[in-house]
């Protein structure tokens, strides 16, 4: 990596909102970054093609006469118009993948094949093809789990598919056939899971916060990572605070994320990131960002030059984006306007990024009915960044 390649920048700029017509829980980019997919509310996952500007033609030099003129008396010249500004950023809705039978919360991508993963919470997993103009589904798995599947991640290497859910079962499936190839079973409802980038591992965490280090072969659990600060027993609720696991410095430190929470019921939580080193299991620093107001970190995504995209999303019309560099307590940016952040995601080259945030109109249970005494569905825009150094 070059020096220029690890300057931070210092802001992001949003260059554009898509409406969208339904809420996303995830959006990623695929591997080539020309498709964006969202697992969403309405039991689909919906897909973009991302069109990019293209540069404008230059305009022809009128001001130098042509060959057969340069004898000629000269005349006047005329000054060419100014060449167009090249059409903005587009999202281009292709059909969506469909046949799900409940939300579609989690999206996984392989790293270097056109499939795409995808559950629900009635227990399906499903693969497809989701490069082409016409999707097709590769194979299906209605019972993967009973009940709600909450993640899945696909290994380093693209052959396996780990899924997780309330059902307490964490379950490992061939990539290319959907053949469950082991699971093991856990004490607690699975929230979040990731697998290790090189060391033939994956962790994954439960409703109490805790995260559990299990091997791939054999798959057993063989440490656990305790990580009190993530869960809270209000009365008889249990407030589960960590929503996401993921590696950095190629695995030697875990990134736990998700909320310090404070109260139970109507939910306030203060956004916390834990950096774990993953041989020790011991804690390196700990990030709590805003205040309770806040809420969770729902979804970060790191960039190699160093630092998060974290996307928070808190009481009713709060939530922002913010940037953390490693290491660091504060923010090196943050931005308001987003409400109830769901989802960031980095377009592969890294300039670009989208976030998918919910309508202004949510407004939890003081949101008002519509002209027909129907409660209106939140919708989910797509903001889309362009990085700035």
């Amino acid at each position: 990596m070059s020096s220029q390649d690890t300057v931070l920048p210092s802001k992001a700029v949003q260059l554009r909102s898509f409406d969208t017509a339904c809420q996303i829980f995830q959006a990623r980019f695929t591997p080539c970054g020309t498709t964006l997919l969202a697992a969403c509310m309405d039991a689909s996952v919906r897909r973009w093609t991302l069109l990019e500007p293209q540069p404008a033609e230059p305009a022809p030099d009128l001001l130098a006469p042509p060959e057969s003129a340069k004898s000629a008396p000269s005349t006047k010249p005329v000054r060419p118009a100014k060449p167009p500004p090249p059409p903005p950023y587009e999202l281009r809705e292709l059909e969506p993948l469909t046949g799900f039978r409940g939300w579609v919360q989690t999206v996984a991508l392989h790293p270097n094949k056109p499939a795409t993963f995808a559950a629900d919470t009635w227990g399906k997993l499903e693969s497809w093809n989701s490069l082409e103009q016409k999707a097709r589904r590769n194979w299906s798995n209605p019972e993967a789990h009973d009940g709600w599947i909450r993640q899945i991640a696909v290994s380093p290497d693209g052959s396996k598919v780990v899924s997780c859910g309330l059902d307490q079962w964490v379950r490992l499936w061939d990539a290319d056939s959907g053949r469950k190839i082991a699971e093991l079973q856990h004490s607690q409802p699975v929230y979040a899971l990731a697998f290790h980038p090189s060391a033939g591992e994956l962790v994954f965490s439960d409703v109490r916060g805790d995260i559990h280090v299990a091997t791939l072969a054999p798959f057993k659990t063989v440490r656990a990572i305790s990580s009190p600060d993530f869960f809270l027993l209000a009365r008889m609720q249990e407030v589960s605070g960590l929503r996401q696991l993921r590696f950095s410095d190629q695995g030697a430190t875990l990134l736990a994320a998700g909320a310090k929470p404070s109260t139970g019921g109507f939910v306030e939580a203060t956004p916390m990131l834990v950096r774990i080193e993953f041989s020790s299991g011991k804690v390196l620093d700990t990030v709590k960002i805003g205040t309770p107001k806040d809420g969770f970190m729902l979804d970060l995504d790191s960039d190699p030059r160093g630092f998060h995209a974290v996307a928070l999303s808190g009481q009713p019309g709060a939530g922002r984006l913010v940037f953390l560099k490693a290491g660091d307590k504060e923010p090196f940016f943050s931005d308001p306007s987003p409400a109830n952040c769901q989802s960031v995601t980095f377009h592969p080259r890294g300039n670009l990024l989208v976030v998918a945030a919910t309508n202004k109109n949510s407004s939890g249970n003081g949101k008002p009915l519509s002209k027909d005494g129907a409660y209106e569905a939140n919708t989910s825009p797509l903001l889309l960044y362009r990085l700035e150094v």
